[in-house]
């Protein structure tokens, strides 16, 4: 599969240094950003590519689990008719 090889590739260096720089709980800061929803919209796709992408990253796990805790709501669509 060619997402899990970017993953255990190049995408663990990324992880490494996003995970060193989270120094909140779950956020990167204090408080949530823009980043953070943005962050977290980046990992729930290395989740939805290989959902055990995140098991070495327990910082980056809990910002997504935190922002994005309902699997598969993440692009619904809601209809106004």
């Amino acid at each position: 599969m060619i997402g899990a090889n970017i993953i255990v590739g190049v995408g663990s260096k990324l992880l490494v240094g996003i995970e060193s720089t989270i120094e909140g709980a779950p956020f990167v800061g204090s408080a949530p950003t823009p980043g953070d929803y943005m962050l977290a919209a980046g990992l729930f796709f290395c989740v939805h590519l290989q959902p055990d992408s995140l098991d070495g990253y327990p910082k980056c796990k809990a910002l997504q689990a935190f922002i994005m805790p309902v699997e598969g709501t993440f692009f619904k669509r809601h209809s106004g008719n």
